[in-house]
């Protein structure tokens, strides 16, 4: 949902926005020009307050108004991290790393499968060990994402979040992730990051054994 930033608030906004220069640079400037009054009759929105991830300008000067998106932020890499994607390498920390790998008897295979298939996003420390990552499942739902602990302050976890879904909207015109209700944490990390609940939805498995069910 979007959210009008007040004239009373440019002056954090363009504090904010500074701090991610040079990525910034073009909402900084306006943020900027808005808050000393030189330049008016704009409007300033962002996807939520005060945790943004989207910038975007309205100018209504004329009646007819035209939206320049000029900031999309994903917070920088730090340059000791490399972002690629996931690789057969990855497998065994993602299954790991993974709550619900137990569920199911051939899990590193599936696994190994959509790493192939499906694309994903890794992001990778100096030693080329994976920190973060994510992907789409073979169902078309995002998941499997995780953090390493020790860079769970980093923001990691929206960063690679963004980056796959900046990859998958240019081949779709939506995306959707399946959460478990329980998981207060992911609820709201999901939230965050602009997706949409929707309350009549639901996603189940049925685990069977496989060679009973070709013996039947």
């Amino acid at each position: 949902m979007a959210h009008q930033v007040l004239s009373e608030d440019y002056c954090s906004l363009e504090k904010f926005l500074r701090n991610d220069l040079p990525f910034s640079a073009s909402a900084h400037y306006l943020v900027k020009q808005l808050r000393k009054g030189s330049l008016t009759k704009r409007m300033v929105w962002v996807d939520r307050w005060s945790d943004y991830s989207v910038v975007v300008v309205s100018d209504d000067q004329s009646g007819n108004i035209t939206i320049e998106l000029l900031f999309a932020a994903t917070r920088p890499i730090p340059n000791r991290l490399t972002v690629t994607n996931l690789k057969q390498k990855h497998v065994e920390t993602v299954v790991q790393e993974w709550p619900y790998s137990g569920i199911f008897s051939d899990c590193k295979e599936w696994v190994s499968d959509m790493i192939k298939q499906n694309p994903s996003v890794c992001i990778e420390n100096e030693q080329r060990d994976p920190v973060a990552w994510i992907l789409q499942q073979d169902y078309g739902c995002i998941g499997m994402l995780h953090v390493i602990p020790e860079y769970r302050r980093a923001k990691l976890g929206s960063a690679v979040t963004m980056l796959l879904m900046e990859k998958l909207l240019k081949e779709e015109d939506y995306l959707y992730s399946a959460v478990n209700l329980d998981n207060k944490p992911s609820l709201a990390f999901h939230e965050r990051n602009n997706f949409e609940y929707v309350s009549d939805f639901s996603v189940g498995f049925v685990v069977y054994p496989y060679e009973d069910g070709l013996q039947k």
